[in-house]
């Protein structure tokens, strides 16, 4: 009676554990983990584990014994094997875990959009309307800039002024600006928000002042054109930075049945592959703005390249999204 209750028991423990472990067999006999599948892979192992050590004790000349041991040795040669870096680790970033983190904090990137569009529109209208506007919303030396490229009847000197043996250096110094000001929109996220907000609609405030001054005199189409070629990636940059700080601040007001600072951490660790995606699309940005913004392409050009910067991000923003609730939805 003994042997057949044991027996029993073995099955139970079995079927009951079964569907977890043939995921993890699964997620072994897979090459290349998704970044949202490492998670649930480390869960996984950690509960074969346990598994294996109860199953040691309780059925050791059973089958099921035998499988765990299996498992958990395929997992460690896994987890040992040595690591392929070079091309392959960096396009499995961009094609994989880049795109998952923004998925997964889509909401505040959208809420940081909108932000920048509507904090944009509202200084267009106010210096449209009362050209005195502009000094509140420029800082002196890019309001002297303008005002002297409209006197002079020139269009953007301080580009033009840029010698070609400096484009380069100047495209580094751009970079390593607009990184600045990503960083700060991300790690203002832990004033709960207000740091990131406060960043977010001065460079939008900004932007649409120094609009309105060039539109209002008739340059309006030649200034938009000129900045976008660049600006497109780069206002893109900014506000998946400032979804990253919103992401924060949501987890410290909004921790859900986590614990405040598990949820906090979590949100600064999927975050931060985002900011590292963040520096690249900064650094193409940078390059552009410096080598060929002062080239000064045609109108036409110039649309074009933008047209076709806003629609990538826009359909790689996308593929995020998708990838994410895919991976999600598995779970």
């Amino acid at each position: 009676m003994r042997q057949t209750a044991r027996k029993l028991s073995c099955e139970k423990f079995s079927n009951i554990n079964q569907k977890y472990w043939l995921r993890f067999e699964e997620l072994i006999r897979k090459k290349n983990l998704e970044y949202t599948e490492l998670d649930e892979y480390s869960r996984l192992y950690q509960k074969t584990v346990e598994d294996l050590s109860f199953a040691q004790t309780n059925y050791p000349d059973q089958d099921i014994t035998n499988q765990l041991n299996y498992l958990t040795l395929q997992s460690h040669l896994k987890m040992h094997k040595r690591k392929h870096t070079g091309i392959k680790t960096v396009l499995g970033f961009f094609t994989d875990i880049f795109p998952a983190g923004m998925g997964k904090i889509m909401p505040s990137i959208l809420f940081a959009l909108l932000i920048m569009i509507v904090c944009f529109f509202i200084s267009f209208l106010m210096v449209q309307n009362n050209k005195e506007m502009a000094e509140i919303f420029l800082p002196d030396n890019t309001y002297n800039s303008a005002m002297s490229d409209l006197e002079n009847r020139q269009k953007f000197s301080n580009f033009d002024n840029i010698p070609p043996e400096k484009r380069t250096s100047i495209s580094i110094f751009i970079w390593l600006n607009n990184s600045k000001v990503a960083l700060i929109c991300y790690v203002f996220g832990i004033t709960f928000g207000v740091g990131t907000l406060y960043i977010l609609c001065f460079n939008s405030f900004m932007l649409g002042a120094l609009f309105a001054v060039y539109y209002s005199n008739g340059f309006g189409l030649d200034f938009m054109s000129l900045i976008m070629i660049h600006g497109s990636i780069e206002l893109f940059a900014i506000a998946i930075s400032a979804g990253c700080g919103f992401s924060i601040a949501a987890s410290f007001l909004s921790p859900g049945r986590k614990r405040r600072i598990d949820s906090v951490k979590k949100s600064v660790y999927d975050s931060l592959f985002v900011l590292i995606g963040l520096v690249v699309m900064l650094l193409v940005a940078g390059l552009i703005e410096g080598l060929v913004t002062p080239t000064k392409p045609g109108i036409e050009v110039r649309l074009i390249i933008a047209a076709a910067n806003m629609l990538l991000i826009t359909f790689y923003l996308l593929y995020g999204y998708l990838k994410h609730r895919k991976t999600a939805s598995i779970k």
